[in-house]
């Protein structure tokens, strides 16, 4: 099991806080800071209880967000919206697993690239779509490669 994050220890609490500050590169007005020190630790706690409730599978920790409540994570980073062109989508027909196959395989670091962080340009089909060529390309020739999200063409006819 993962160490504990949160204390009541303000002491600690303060420099985990600090800690937070300097790697994220976060600096609060004076009355803003009592207030985001406030989330970050709760925050703490919400890590520890995530990482107690999915187990040794999985692990939480402080990322650029945990000055961030739910509501402030949602509102900021869960906005984008589907595209009313979807209704053309084409339907594929994926033919069932074999026998004994597996449904579910883990292939971190087999065939995927660490991930990459979009931020808030609303790219995320360019990710999905160099993640794929990296995945496919890794598969077929059995080498690691890693394609530049920011060099991914537009879509469209090419001249």
């Amino acid at each position: 099991m993962a160490a504990a994050l949160y204390t009541a220890n303000v002491s600690r609490q303060q420099e985990l806080w600090g800690v937070f500050k300097n790697d994220f590169g976060r600096q609060y007005t004076a009355a803003e800071e009592p207030t985001r020190f406030a989330v970050f630790v709760e925050n703490l706690r919400l890590i520890d209880q995530r990482n107690v409730e999915d187990g040794p599978a999985v692990r939480h920790g402080v990322t650029r967000f945990a000055d961030m409540t739910q509501h402030e994570f949602a509102a900021t980073m869960l906005t984008a919206r589907p595209s009313a062109r979807r209704s053309n989508a084409t339907v594929v027909n994926v033919p069932p697993l074999g026998e004994g196959e597996a449904a579910q395989q883990d292939w971190t670091g087999k065939y995927t690239t660490p991930i990459k962080d979009q931020g808030h340009c609303g790219s995320c089909w360019a990710f999905s779509a160099v993640e794929q060529v990296e995945s496919d390309a890794m598969r077929e020739v059995g080498e690691t490669f890693q394609l530049s999200t920011q060099q991914a063409p537009l879509p469209g006819p090419t001249n």
